[in-house]
């Protein structure tokens, strides 16, 4: 399994929610991988944001899959920490490596 990133500009508010949840629809539903939501550039979001996120969480979740948001600025990162969702989000985790085959011997 594999990840599809979304990539975040601007603002999500209310009127920008709704063209939002259309690019991010079909990223959900064409595959089996786990979704990376890239928010660099992403300056506000409002309720209608944090909403599409917790929905595609959701439904990555019920699927045995994961949403990862990732380069969230500090605001977006405290707006989602006072919210309880910086944990679920996986918000600014950096992905699990595996380990060096040499164990870091070059």
């Amino acid at each position: 399994m594999g990840e599809r990133r979304i990539f975040l500009r601007g603002e999500i508010d209310i009127s920008t929610a709704p063209e939002v949840r259309q690019r991010l629809e079909p990223i959900l539903v064409a595959s089996d991988d786990d979704v990376v939501v890239d928010c660099c550039g992403l300056s506000f979001i409002d309720s209608s944001g944090v909403a599409l996120l917790t929905n595609a969480l959701r439904a990555l979740e019920s699927q045995g899959r994961r949403l990862r948001v990732t380069n969230a600025d500090r605001t977006v990162e405290q707006i989602l920490e006072v919210l309880g969702l910086a944990e679920p989000l996986h918000v600014n985790d950096r992905p699990c490596l595996p380990p060096d085959d040499d164990h870091g011997r070059k």
